[in-house]
């Protein structure tokens, strides 16, 4: 219960410890971290939807616990639309932001262990931190780089940063001709995906007080896109049996509406493809039948459509 209460302020451990690192670390000789972009095509036509991975090397043999990472992009020829977190190294400390306005791509995660570089024999794919889906409104060159202010931290207990290589990207956006078909390489990825989220272990915990339920899920594939929660009672019982069950949508923590921990909980986590992932969690603790109120208020309805009954054939026989 301890532990997760701290990871629910790990975001602000990781702030200070980046305020800490740039004012008072230098970066160690020698240690060096390189942030870097990718993409399927040097150029794309307008209307096209591609994907820019964002990545990673280690050198020296460097062990990374935690990214700041910032991007630049060129508001008015690329529109970001979404940022998929499907097979990161990250454990994200919060939703990856998007700030079309400014032209701004931002995230922050840490890496449980840390992380030293590919292994002999990877095939590439482990050193990702996630992808950006653009779409190209107006031809042009496009550059995508690595703000100064990025940072990489070192698992050496100090929050050490380490030196680090940005190496942005630059894709053409041309207009499109009659020879050329509009891409959409997101789209063609989330029709691939047909595997829901990993199982996750949410947890009830109290936060001065009140009860909240934290989660976190991973979707290896598309990458998680939103939880609804579902608190079962009586009353959604019912509606869930009719098809009308009133799933919400959530963020972590959440603010229990049964306080009380005497109702089953289901917590969905749904992915960019759509595809969905149910956790089930039994009652804290959970109400006899006789403590129910609403088994009162059914035995009550019973009776009195019993006396009605009685009293319709008493009037119908006099």
């Amino acid at each position: 219960m301890q532990n997760l209460k701290s990871q629910l302020k790990i975001k602000n451990y990781v702030a200070l410890v980046f305020l800490l690192s740039a004012s008072l670390a230098l970066p160690l000789i020698g240690q060096a971290a390189e942030l870097y972009l990718e993409s399927f095509e040097n150029s794309y036509y307008i209307n096209d939807t591609f994907i820019i991975e964002v990545r990673m090397n280690v050198q020296d043999n460097e062990n990374i616990n935690a990214i700041e990472c910032y991007l630049k992009f060129p508001k008015d020829i690329l529109e970001a639309k979404n940022f998929s977190t499907g097979n990161s190294i990250l454990t994200f400390i919060e939703e990856p932001k998007i700030n079309q306005e400014q032209g701004l791509i931002s995230f922050t995660g840490i890496i449980p262990g840390g992380y030293s570089g590919r292994i002999p024999g990877d095939p590439g794919q482990s050193n990702l931190l996630g992808k950006i889906i653009f779409y190209s409104v107006f031809p042009g060159r496009a550059e995508i780089i690595f703000q100064d202010i990025s940072q990489v931290l070192s698992s050496d207990g100090k929050g050490t940063s380490v030196n680090l290589i940005n190496k942005g990207l630059t894709v053409d956006i041309k207009l499109l001709d009659n020879i050329n078909f509009i891409q959409n390489e997101w789209q063609d990825e989330l029709e691939k995906d047909k595997i829901p989220p990993e199982d996750f272990n949410p947890e009830i915990i109290q936060i001065d007080n009140k009860y909240y339920l934290a989660f976190s899920a991973k979707d290896k594939d598309s990458g998680i896109d939103h939880y609804k929660i579902l608190e079962k009672n009586f009353w959604a019982d019912i509606n869930k049996i009719i098809g009308i069950a009133k799933w919400i949508n959530v963020e972590s923590p959440y603010l229990l509406k049964d306080q009380k921990l005497d109702n089953m909980i289901e917590i969905k986590a749904i992915d960019k493809a759509g595809n969905e992932k149910i956790i089930k969690l039994p009652a804290t603790y959970f109400l006899p039948w006789y403590k129910r109120y609403y088994f009162w208020c059914i035995i009550l309805l019973v009776f009195l459509c019993y006396v009605i009954r009685k009293l319709w054939i008493y009037l119908k026989i006099k």
